[in-house]
């Protein structure tokens, strides 16, 4: 189950820095470097913590400087890009090797000494603790000195320097921005004159067209020396006065935390425990009662549309029913006139419902909770009312321009609206303006009405008008859709009639929800047409290579990157979708199932690239072999997930 890398996978520093590690803590908050341990993006940092709302996260510390010294001989354990390149450091001839099984733990080999170190965030607490354990045979003089990097202030917020009169730094312990950070250690702190350390250079935000440079505070050292054959140290940080455990207690803790996750799963298979593990990183509590899931690491938060998707194998295919049911629960409380929230603001926390499809998967997601724990008590008790109101506005005509039209199809927005999950809008450049019937939106519709229908039959309860709005809606789908000629699903069809004929994954949903809309003739082609051109090793093209309007990279600038997001980059997330479908319509020894079902296995290899242990957002559509946008994604892993256990399930895995 552990994932390692050797300089046999890295062989430069440039190489090393291509992988990352994450440890999250539960709340929003996490630690997440390159594997040279340095910051090569903004959002790199040791310890970023998550405060009041998975949306407010602070950079409190960006790095560790690690210097060793063995018998009078230095070496760097990190390694750090700077804007002025002979202030650059390099470590990589001290890295010897990485492992994952359930903590990243990096090996350091230098003149006969050893040194393993650990990085764990006790759940549910704003804290990490970093800790050194070395092997030192011939028992030399060794001295480890770490100069830790502060930045103690809102992630998307810059530094002036004019800003270092602000922090009040004391022995273990810092202040700033109202802020307490401490330290807990069992070495020697050193007081070092406050400065600026040199600027850094982040040369993934360069390539991407981001800002590149930034700059931290430094004000202290820690010094550990040694010449014992092992010796172990450490030092946590914790932010506002945290109670501490002992570090041995500390991890102990998260590894059993974590193989209970794993023996709760009832998942045999090592893909599925990785998946497992990595599937609880992006599960997060919002306070004492509210359950969410964060969409992806480092960039985002918590959003409806993904939180719902990403449930269905975080939560539910690991078992994880009281959090499944909270989810609900948390984003019932948010319902407003038929629709639930797409993302909360960064800073007030607000709801935004620009979403379409947000809501209708909420209801679609309330069934799978209910098929899995059969608890028709908090469905009707909780949720049925919720269900309700998004159906009847629905019907009615709600928010976006969102509403029932005459063909009893759901159309939406208007102008420069985006509302489905294709949403980029680049300074009202619209590069997937699909306004009107989305193909995969009256997919969700027909499922949220029949499992309404399904609800009402378990409480003795009939809805003729429904009934009827089910036959309309199933009549209208496929000859909205549907051509024979095109051997597809239309993607959407505009308000006018003008049908956009676009070879998209997206009509997959009406294949693989609970209630599919097509038979089995409509869904054969359509599952070839999709395995000939979008299916990929590691998911789903957004649009056929063969479309004038197909983009092969998803890189450059900013512009650039959102002309591409959904315009034939790879969606990881999609192969869930795509694996239900074909599992559904295809027999077992039919050779697209068998070629799915051998590339899922594959997937072992996506968890050893970007982020280690997990799948990225997206990848480039035409040669995906780089994680691109967030490199560790809730509902990709959480889909990939889903299938793994399914196949499992069927013994196909």
């Amino acid at each position: 189950m552990s994932i390692t890398l050797t300089k046999i996978n890295a062989t430069s520093l440039p190489d090393l820095e291509r992988f990352n590690y994450l440890v999250t803590n539960g709340l929003g908050g996490y630690s997440s470097l390159t594997l040279a341990g340095s910051a090569t993006r903004g959002d790199h940092a040791l310890f970023m913590a998550s405060i009041e709302n998975p949306t407010q996260r602070y950079l409190l510390v960006r790095r560790l400087q690690e210097q060793l010294t063995i018998d009078g001989q230095q070496c760097r354990l990190q390694s750090q890009s700077c804007v002025n390149p002979f202030e650059s450091e390099d470590g990589f001839a001290s890295f010897h090797h990485f492992n994952q099984t359930h903590l990243p733990t990096f090996t350091y080999r230098s003149h006969g000494v050893t040194i393993t170190k650990e990085l764990c965030m006790p759940h549910g607490k704003n804290q990490l603790l970093v800790r050194y354990r070395v092997e030192n045979p011939m028992q030399m003089p060794i001295q480890l000195e770490l100069t830790p990097h502060y930045t103690m202030r809102d992630k998307n917020q810059l530094l002036a320097h004019n800003d270092l009169s602000a922090y009040r730094y004391t022995p273990k312990s810092l202040v700033h921005n109202d802020l307490l950070l401490n330290l807990h250690h069992n070495g020697k702190e050193i007081t070092l004159p406050a400065q600026w350390a040199s600027p850094l250079y982040f040369a993934y935000d360069a390539r991407d067209g981001r800002p590149a440079t930034t700059f931290d505070a430094v004000f202290h050292e820690i010094r550990y020396q040694t010449s014992a054959p092992q010796a172990e140290f450490f030092v946590v940080f914790a932010l506002n006065e945290d109670p501490m455990l002992h570090p041995d207690v500390m991890i102990e803790n998260e590894i059993s935390r974590l193989n209970d996750l794993l023996k709760a799963s009832a998942l045999q298979s090592d893909l599925a425990h990785q998946l497992v593990l990595a599937s609880d990183a992006y599960i997060i509590k919002k306070d004492q009662d509210e359950t969410s899931i964060i969409a992806g690491y480092p960039f985002f938060a918590d959003w409806g549309r993904d939180s719902m998707i990403a449930s269905w194998g975080a939560l539910l295919t690991t078992g994880r029913f009281i959090e499944m049911k909270s989810l609900l629960r948390s984003f019932a409380r948010y319902e407003r006139r038929g629709l639930i929230p797409n993302l909360f603001d960064p800073k007030s926390g607000e709801s935004r419902y620009n979403t379409i499809d947000g809501a209708l998967l909420f209801i679609i997601s309330a069934y799978y909770y209910y098929q899995a724990t059969e608890d028709l008590r908090f469905i009707r008790d909780e949720l049925l009312e919720v269900i309700e109101s998004i159906v009847i506005h629905y019907q009615k005509g709600t928010d976006y321009q969102i509403g029932m039209r005459s063909n009893h199809l759901i159309a939406g927005g208007s102008g420069e609206d985006q509302l489905t999950w294709m949403d980029v809008n680049y300074q009202g450049i619209l590069p997937t303006a699909r306004q009107g019937f989305a193909v995969e939106i009256n997919a969700m519709w027909y499922n949220s009405l029949m499992i309404l229908q399904e609800f009402y039959k378990l409480l003795d309860r009939y809805d003729a008008l429904l009934a009827v709005t089910i036959q309309h809606v199933q009549k209208s789908f496929i000859k909205t859709f549907w051509s024979p000629l095109r051997g597809y699903l239309a993607d959407y069809v505009a308000e006018d009639g003008t049908v956009n004929e676009q070879l998209r994954p997206n009509q997959l949903f009406a294949l693989a929800l609970p209630f599919p809309l097509v038979d089995e003739e409509i869904a054969r082609a359509t599952l070839y047409r999709i395995d000939r051109s979008l299916w990929t090793l590691l998911g789903l093209r957004t649009l056929s290579p063969d479309d004038p309007q197909f983009k092969s990279q998803h890189q450059g600038s900013h512009h650039d990157r959102d002309m591409a997001y959904h315009q034939g980059t790879i969606w990881p997330f999609l192969t869930g979708i795509y694996g239900d479908a074909l599992l559904r319509y295809l027999p077992k020894d039919d050779p697209i199932l068998q070629h799915f079902i051998q590339e899922i296995s594959l997937q072992r290899h996506a968890l050893q690239e970007g982020c280690i242990g997990h799948i990225a957002e997206i990848y480039d559509g035409a040669n995906p072999t780089q994680s691109r946008g967030c490199f560790a994604q809730g509902w990709s892993v959480s889909e990939v997930l889903r299938i793994v256990a399914l196949l499992e399930k069927n013994k196909l895995l």
